[in-house]
């Protein structure tokens, strides 16, 4: 398996200290920076998927080097990002500073040593990929006692395991996929099923709702995004 820590803290450093898109993998084509509309687009998503308001205070999980964890503090009360990237992190701090804005280096697995307060919503965006059913059952239980009733919670750009052979739409691509698996290093990570975010989120007290990505987004064909709400009580 890949050490996703020691991944994340390698991986950044391999870019200049501006080159935030490569920095958080956010490329396509063979490393092309993704174009700003696509960030607009995906900034968009999250505002409507979570019903994102100016009073709301949005815990960014998984947030990299605040990239958009900046542009989502435009548009509600605070905002308050983990991630365990050391250099992501620093990037954040140095680049993507606010007001309203706090970063918190630190595993998300461990959000209640990390976080004090409450969140009236929550986000994770196009990271469930680096966990197992376990860790996001660890996460669902993590965020319980720092949100209200009314909060939501956005798992966004999962790895669509149905879609998975329109991602590795070529003989070359599969097979270079077979031999990932069979070594233990998926560079992608874990590709999910809607049935068992289904499973973990209800056994959490939360009701979960599939959508389509944005279909300006070229992560579409094989991503989809997990909203949760609050079950009945």
């Amino acid at each position: 398996m890949i050490d996703w820590r020691e991944y994340w803290t390698r991986f950044p450093r391999e870019f200049a200290d501006d080159d935030f898109r490569r920095q958080v993998g956010r490329t396509a084509n063979g490393g092309v920076p993704t174009p700003a509309p696509e960030l607009d687009a995906v900034v968009a998503e999250v505002v409507a998927c979570l019903q994102l308001g100016p009073n709301d205070r949005l815990l960014d999980l998984c947030c990299g080097n605040g990239l958009l964890s900046a542009q989502f503090a435009e548009r509600c009360g605070a905002v308050v990002g983990v991630d365990f990237s050391e250099p992501m992190v620093a990037v954040a701090r140095a680049h993507h500073a606010r007001e309203n804005v706090e970063y918190i280096e630190g595993s998300v697995l461990e959000l209640g040593q990390l976080v004090d307060g409450v969140f009236d919503k929550v986000c994770m965006i196009e990271s469930l990929a680096y966990f197992s059913p376990d860790d996001l059952a660890a996460i669902l239980g993590g965020i319980a006692p720092t949100g209200p009733p009314h909060s939501r919670v956005l798992f966004s750009g999962v790895l669509d395991e149905e879609a998975k052979w329109s991602f590795f739409d070529t003989p070359e691509r599969r097979a270079s996929y077979e031999q990932q698996r069979k070594e233990g290093k998926e560079v992608m990570g874990r590709w999910w099923t809607r049935a068992e975010i289904q499973r973990i989120a209800t056994e959490h007290g939360y009701e979960a709702e599939f959508f389509a990505q944005d279909e300006r987004l070229n992560t579409s064909h094989y991503r989809f995004n997990a909203v949760m709400k609050p079950g009945p009580r």
